[in-house]
């Protein structure tokens, strides 16, 4: 008998078909030897042999037939034949330098700024996602028609925006966009948490404190404006939950952490008063505006907009009027859907108790947008907001996204521009050390932006989600804000053009010596080693950042200012 040396050898999965071909051949000769008078005894032996063997083999086939491997074996040997040793790993391929010029330049430089699209940005960016496309370069505008179909399907399909449950994450880590997109799923072996309760809040556990008391707060405040009183205070419910630590602390954590948050209230509001945001006026019920006191939250709601492209990209360019331009607005409508629908979070005024309101969503239930009227009827003039986490690059990005969104819905005119109405205020709970501009600040300011380029900038964005997920884009915020600090400063120094240097981005090369966690925005993240491979993690870097950080993020740098700034 034969013992295969590996449990998953071929010889205990793969029955031989060709065994019974020999047993069939092999039996007519047996009788015709056998009524032979001449044969000799040993030619006999030899022959009774083989007619064992072959009545043995075929036995064992019927067994194997009889009694298969179990199915999850059977699979596991199909998974272990089906993998070929000599294959080379395929590398995930990182755009190139004149790829990522030929994104930067679709995305424009400035703000409102839509960049040219040519046939050759095109075919690059055909070339860049591998787009399987037949192009007949002889003839240049079928070729162009060509592309438009192609790209018009994979990149510029942005038909639904979601600013706060799809594109804020999307874009603010290309690399798991991607990765999500490709159904790859990196699980990092996480140590197991102890089974005990806490003894001390970390970061995480003081965030969702503060979260839960932002919203008891919105809850007080509405009581108080005469809203919905059924609202129960669940702060003796939060007191007994997993989040809280264990003994005498479970006690003081809680009046501790409302007694900060009533500090940072306090301080926000002589900040507010001080830069002249004093009194916020909300007109009432007869018309007639009333002053009322400072609302430090603005209750928001969920509010969805249509764009028609066509009359938006038309309007911008009826300034301009040459030929060029023309061409450049037909391809982009060529290339863009007909209309955009966008949703997300917009500010609304205090509510006051009208018959006509709708409810928008459960947890809001307090918050109202008037039937029967536009939004930007009913837009309050500032959005004033206080939030229970950093002011980190992703959460600046998700502010900058969420103001846009805003001055979109309620169609911010130029006038208003003039007169500082449509302005943002978000307050975080603590400063952030990864931007030198924004080193200590902690409340930030965001001026209104006329309502055709904030259309414009959120398309850029939607561009940028759709490519991400297409093609592996080393562009984190963290970085993007910091090369454009970086470049401020050599230009105010008269140092000329900066250009990026090792020592200044060392948190991507490598986690911090003062901790042992290696988070997402390292090149040593399990993430970024699935993308990078045995690149050169600076070089890719660099890469993205020369040439797509102030397409993307240069409106951004420059809007945003700290409110005493």
């Amino acid at each position: 008998t034969e013992h295969p040396a590996l449990p998953f050898h071929e010889s205990l999965f793969e029955t031989e078909i060709e065994g019974t071909d020999v047993f069939e051949q092999s039996s007519p000769d047996i009788d015709a030897n056998a009524n032979a008078q001449d044969t000799s005894p040993v030619d006999l032996i030899d022959e009774l042999d083989t007619l064992l063997n072959t009545a043995m083999r075929k036995t064992k086939l019927a067994q194997k037939k009889q009694f298969p491997p179990a199915p999850l074996w059977q699979a596991v040997f199909d998974t272990l034949k089906g993998r070929v040793s000599s294959e080379p790993m395929q590398l995930v391929g990182l755009p190139t330098k004149a790829q990522y010029e030929s994104i930067a330049q679709v995305l424009g430089q400035g703000l409102g700024q839509l960049g040219q699209v040519d046939s050759q940005t095109l075919s690059a960016l055909a070339e860049l996602l591998t787009l399987d496309t037949v192009v007949d370069t002889s003839n240049v505008s079928s070729m162009t028609e060509t592309l438009i179909q192609v790209l018009s399907d994979s990149v510029f399909n942005i038909g639904e925006i979601d600013i706060e449950g799809a594109l804020a994450y999307q874009v603010r880590h290309p690399a798991k966009a991607f990765l999500r997109s490709q159904k790859v799923h990196v699980v990092q072996g996480e140590e197991a948490l102890s089974h005990q309760e806490p003894l001390f809040l970390n970061s995480l556990t003081t965030y969702q404190i503060k979260d839960h008391l932002i919203k008891q707060l919105v809850a007080d405040e509405n009581k108080a404006n005469g809203g919905d009183t059924t609202a129960e205070s669940s702060t003796p419910i939060l007191m007994y939950q997993k989040i809280m630590p264990a003994g005498v602390a479970r006690q003081t954590t809680l009046p501790n952490q409302q007694q900060k948050l009533q500090q940072q209230c306090l301080e926000f509001k002589e900040q507010l008063i001080a830069n002249g945001f004093g009194e916020n006026i909300v007109p009432n019920e007869d018309g007639a505006e009333g002053t009322t006191g400072l609302q430090l939250l603005t209750p928001t709601a969920e509010h969805p907009v249509q764009i028609e492209l066509a009359n938006l990209l038309n309007s911008i360019n009826n300034e301009s009027k040459s030929q060029a331009d023309i061409e450049e607005v037909e391809t982009l409508l060529k290339l863009l859907p007909k209309a955009i629908k966008i949703k997300g979070s917009v500010p609304i005024l205090a509510p006051v108790s009208l018959p006509t309101a709708v409810p928008i969503d459960a947890h809001d239930s307090h918050s109202h947008i008037q039937a029967g009227m536009p939004y930007a009827q009913q837009s309050p003039k500032q959005w004033l907001n206080i939030l229970p986490n950093s002011a980190s690059p992703r959460h600046l990005l998700k502010f900058w996204l969420s103001h846009l969104y805003w001055q979109v819905a309620r169609r911010t005119t130029a006038e208003q521009v003039a007169l500082n109405d449509g302005v943002s205020i978000w307050r975080f709970n603590k400063p952030s050390s990864q931007i030198g501009k924004y080193k200590d600040v902690i409340a930030f300011k965001l001026s209104p932006i006329v309502y055709e380029d904030a259309v414009i900038e959120l398309i850029k964005w939607a561009i940028f989600s759709k490519l991400s997920g297409q093609v592996p884009i080393t562009l984190l915020p963290e970085y993007a804000l910091n090369y454009l600090d970086q470049c401020s400063k050599s230009e105010d120094g008269e140092g000329g053009s900066y250009w990026p240097k090792r020592a200044d981005f060392s948190d991507w090369l490598r986690s911090g010596y003062h901790t042992d966690t290696v988070y997402d925005t390292c090149s040593q993240h399990a993430i970024w080693q699935y993308v990078l491979r045995d690149q050169d993690a600076f070089k890719a870097l660099s890469g993205a950042l020369t040439t797509l950080a102030r397409p993307l993020y240069e409106p951004m740098f420059n809007a945003l200012i700290d409110l005493d700034g």
